[in-house]
């Protein structure tokens, strides 16, 4: 069977250019091209689409789960400890019974 090699995700923001920046800056993801209206950024293999979607309505108010991604990393401890300190609004990771760490947002970044 064919083997996946990379994952992109796809996320309506309000303001593309701040969106992309922040991605940029913050979260350290390289900008792979742009197109009218969007985004690629990377981050090794994880690939995330920007698509600018003025009217849409934020993912965390949408109340419900339909937005998640899971991504996996060789050590989530040190991903979290990396993004601390720039300003990642996230919880701490925490094991669940399956073996797998989580990290969630605690509040929406202005403008992304």
């Amino acid at each position: 069977m064919a083997e996946i090699s990379k994952v992109r995700f796809v996320l309506a923001v309000p303001n593309l250019e701040r969106s992309t920046l922040y991605y940029q800056q913050v979260l350290g993801m390289q900008l792979e091209f742009e197109a009218p209206g969007w985004s690629f950024l990377a981050l090794g293999a994880f690939r995330l689409m920007l698509g600018e979607c003025p009217d849409a309505t934020p993912a965390l108010q949408l109340g419900d789960h339909s937005w998640y991604g899971y991504i996996t990393v060789d050590n989530a401890a040190e991903l979290y400890a990396h993004y601390q300190p720039a300003a990642m609004a996230c919880t701490e990771p925490a094991s669940g019974s399956s073996g797998c760490r989580s990290a969630a947002p605690v509040g929406a970044v202005s403008g992304s």
